[in-house]
């Protein structure tokens, strides 16, 4: 009996273990990209913000399409080459990155908005960014690896201190 409850202590903490590990070694800002090949959340990344929301592309035809599958369903978006609105169903966006002459605008984000560029420019790619929000855990591994840890020890002693 004291063999097989030592043998599920060290189960459950080798589970515990492998599952954590698991965990941190998935990236879980998976990067979405273009046939330019851009990684959408190093661009929001390198303007602040944590990870992208989706994007809009437009053609040369000035009609505005998602830019992929990644692209949340909660955006309404319509434009032209030098304009375009948008507005949010959900939580709102962190921030937007307008693709203007070969250089990303950053604008505020909120619930929606309308953004015009210079006459002399157009307006390519429409990029919505987001914040990790304050509740998230980052942690979450280290602090499971380590009750798994105490929890094992735990048993550990309690085993050994019956023998």
């Amino acid at each position: 009996m004291k063999k097989a409850f030592a043998l599920s202590i060290i189960g459950v903490f080798v589970l515990s273990l492998v599952s954590v590990f698991a965990f941190a070694a998935t990236d879980a800002s998976t990067a979405s990209l273009d046939s330019r090949n851009w990684d959408l959340d190093q661009i929001c990344k390198d303007h602040g913000f944590d990870h992208s929301g989706g994007m809009f592309d437009r053609d040369n035809n000035d009609n505005w399409f998602k830019h992929d599958d990644n692209n949340r369903d909660n955006i309404d978006f319509g434009g032209n080459g030098h304009s375009f609105d948008w507005s949010s169903r959900d939580n709102g966006e962190d921030g937007v990155l307008s693709f203007e002459d070969n250089q990303f605008n950053v604008l505020n984000g909120g619930f929606s908005g309308h953004h015009e560029c210079d006459k002399d420019k157009k307006i390519d790619h429409v990029l919505f960014c987001h914040k990790d929000k304050d509740h998230d855990v980052p942690e979450f591994g280290v602090i499971a690896g380590a009750i798994a840890l105490v929890g094992a020890i735990a048993g550990f002693v309690l085993i050994r201190k019956k023998n």
